[in-house]
C-alpha cells in the first residue's frame, strides 16, 4: 500500500504542477481520476487520504481514435441517465475535455435491453472512438460524485501497484458474476459523506483542506502541512465565522466548512502579501486595487509584477513606506473608506460625457440600477440610476456622482436594483443576487448560483413566475424580481 500511496501521490504532484505552474491552487473537491490506458481501469482516490475508493474497469479509444492524454479538470456536466450520441445512446455521460467523455457501454435505445453486446463484452480493451467507455454503474458513480473541477490524469502507465490483477478482478466480478444486469445503475444519487466536525485541538487530515482555504482567503498566515487544528488556525477560524455572520465558537461544523469552500465575499488581512503569493485574497486585493484607480489588468489569484507595481502606486499615494509587500495594516487601510485614490474624479451630473460616465453605467447596469446601455452620456435614466443606488445605500440622493460615490460604485458588491429586466444573456452581480434568492426558494441548486442567465434560469423563473400569479415570460422584469425579493429577503 505504500508504494501505491508514493507513486499515486507522484503522479498527481506532477499533474498539479502542470496545471498550476509554480503555485500550488487550491483543490477542494473530495475525489480526482487516474485513468491507465494500459490497464484499462479508472482509478478514484480520496483527495483527503490519497487513497483509492473505487477501481472502474474501462474502454478507451482504439489505435486509429486514441483517447486524450494529460491532466484536466472536468468543466461539469448534468447528471443525465440517457444521452443521444451519433449512432447510438449512452448513460451519465461526464465531460471530460472538448467531445471526449466518461459515459458508459453503448445502447441503441434508451432502454437496457438494448446493450450494444459488442461494447460490453470489449470492456477492458481499447474499443472506443476516443471517450473512456464504462460499466453504467460506474458512468453513474462519476457523474454524480466528479463533479465541476475535479481533476482528471489521463496516462499511459500510471504506475499504480497491483493495478493489473485489479483489472482481472473486475473483469471476473462483472462478466463472470454481476453480468450486464447487475452494473446497472442505481438511477439515484448517492450523497458525498459530509466533512467531520473540527473542534480545536483535532489532528485531521480535513484540517489541512481548512487551513488552504483559510490562508487563500487571508485569514490565516501559518503553515498548512500540520493535520492539527492548533490555536493560531482556530483564531483564524474564528475570525472568517466573525466576518461571516456564523457563531464564532472556533468549531468548525460540516455545513461551515461547505460556506467557506463556496464564499466569495469574505476576507481576512492577517496575510502580508507579496511577489508569488497567491489565492483568492490576491484577486480581492487586485479587485480593489483596480477599483481605486491602481491596477490595470484583469484580476487573477497571483501576486505579480503587476500587482507589485499598483501596490507601489497605492503607497506612495497614501504616503506609506514603499515596498512591493502589501502589509496587513495596509491590507486594512486599502479596503477602508479612506483608501488613498491616485487623483479624485471629477464629479458628475447630468449633461457629463466621457469614459468616466460609461464606466458608472457600466457598473450600475451590472448591479441592476440602470437598465440602458452604457453610452457615456448622463442622462435622465443615468441621474436615475444613480438616486437609486444612493437610496439603497442609505446615502444622500443628489442624483449625481462625485468622486467619492463613484469609488463606492466600483468596489461595492452589496448592493444590487431591479431597474433592469434579466433574460437569456444578461450577466452581472444583479443576476448572482436574482438566482440566491431562486435558490433561496428552492427553485435552484445551489451550484447553480451564478452570474449568467442562462436557460436554466429562464426555467425556474417561469415556474416562480407560475407560483406567484405573474406571466409566465421566463424573464425576470422589475415586477418579478421585487415579488422575489418580497418572498426570498435581500
Amino acid at each position: 500500500m505504500k508504494k501505491l500511496r508514493t507513486a499515486v501521490l507522484a503522479v498527481f504532484q506532477l499533474a498539479l504542477l502542470a496545471l498550476a505552474g509554480s503555485a500550488v491552487a487550491e483543490y477542494t473537491m473530495p475525489y480526482y481520476l487516474v485513468v491507465d490506458l494500459n490497464r484499462q481501469v479508472v482509478v478514484a482516490f480520496d483527495t483527503a487520504t490519497d487513497q483509492p475508493v473505487r477501481y472502474m474497469i474501462c474502454s478507451s479509444g482504439k489505435a486509429s481514435t486514441p483517447t486524450v492524454t494529460g491532466t484536466f479538470k472536468l468543466p461539469g456536466t448534468k447528471a443525465q441517465s440517457w444521452c443521444v450520441f451519433p449512432g447510438c445512446y449512452v448513460r451519465y455521460p461526464t465531460r471530460i475535455k472538448g467531445g471526449y467523455y466518461f459515459h458508459s457501454i453503448l445502447y441503441s435505445s434508451r432502454n437496457p435491453s438494448s446493450l450494444n453486446q459488442e461494447s460490453w463484452h470489449k470492456l477492458g480493451v481499447r474499443a472506443s472512438h476516443g471517450c473512456v467507455r464504462l460499466a453504467p454503474i460506474d458512468a453513474q458513480w462519476i457523474n454524480y460524485h466528479c463533479k465541476k473541477g475535479t481533476k482528471v490524469r489521463i496516462v499511459k502507465n500510471s504506475g499504480i501497484v497491483g493495478l493489473g490483477q485489479k483489472h482481472d478482478e473486475i473483469m471476473n466480478l462483472y462478466k463472470n458474476k454481476l453480468g450486464h444486469s447487475g452494473v446497472q445503475p442505481t438511477l439515484s444519487p448517492t450523497p458525498t459523506p459530509a466533512p467531520p466536525t473540527l473542534n480545536p485541538g483535532d489532528t485531521n487530515v480535513r484540517v489541512k483542506s481548512l487551513k488552504s482555504k483559510l490562508k487563500s482567503r487571508g485569514y490565516f498566515a501559518g503553515s498548512t502541512s500540520s493535520a492539527l487544528f492548533d490555536e493560531e488556525a482556530v483564531a483564524a477560524w474564528k475570525q472568517y465565522e466573525k466576518d461571516a455572520g456564523l457563531k464564532a465558537d472556533g468549531i468548525a461544523t460540516p455545513s461551515e466548512q461547505a460556506k467557506l469552500t463556496e464564499d466569495e465575499e469574505h476576507f481576512g488581512t492577517n496575510v502580508p502579501l507579496k511577489k508569488g503569493s497567491t489565492g483568492l485574497v490576491v484577486k480581492k486585493v487586485e479587485a480593489r486595487l483596480k477599483a481605486l484607480g491602481f491596477f490595470s489588468g484583469t484580476p487573477n489569484t497571483t501576486y505579480d509584477a503587476a500587482t507589485a507595481k499598483a501596490v507601489t502606486a497605492f503607497q506612495k499615494a497614501g504616503g506609506l513606506a514603499l515596498s512591493t509587500t502589501l502589509s496587513t495594516d495596509q491590507q486594512k487601510l486599502l479596503f477602508s473608506v479612506s483608501a488613498p485614490t491616485p487623483t479624485p474624479k471629477p464629479p458628475l451630473s447630468l449633461g457629463s460625457k466621457g469614459n468616466d460616465v460609461k464606466a458608472l453605467q457600466a457598473r450600475l447596469r451590472s448591479l441592476g440600477f440602470y437598465g440602458g446601455k452604457p453610452n457615456g452620456t448622463f442622462n435622465a435614466a443615468t441621474k436615475n440610476a444613480v438616486e437609486a443606488y444612493q437610496k439603497a445605500a442609505g446615502l444622500a440622493v443628489t442624483g449625481q456622482a462625485d468622486s467619492a460615490l463613484q469609488l463606492r460604485v466600483a468596489s461595492d458588491d452589496s448592493l444590487t436594483g431591479t431597474a433592469r429586466t434579466l433574460k437569456p444573456g444578461a450577466t452581472g452581480i444583479v443576476v448572482k443576487a436574482f438566482k440566491t434568492r431562486l435558490n433561496r426558494l428552492g427553485y435552484i441548486g445551489a451550484s447553480a448560483v451564478s452570474t449568467s442567465y442562462n436557460a436554466s434560469t429562464a426555467k425556474a423563473v417561469k415556474k416562480f413566475q407560475q407560483a406567484n400569479g405573474l406571466k409566465p415570460t421566463g424573464y425576470a422584469s422589475p415586477e418579478t424580481q421585487l415579488k422575489l425579493i418580497e418572498m426570498a429577503g435581500k
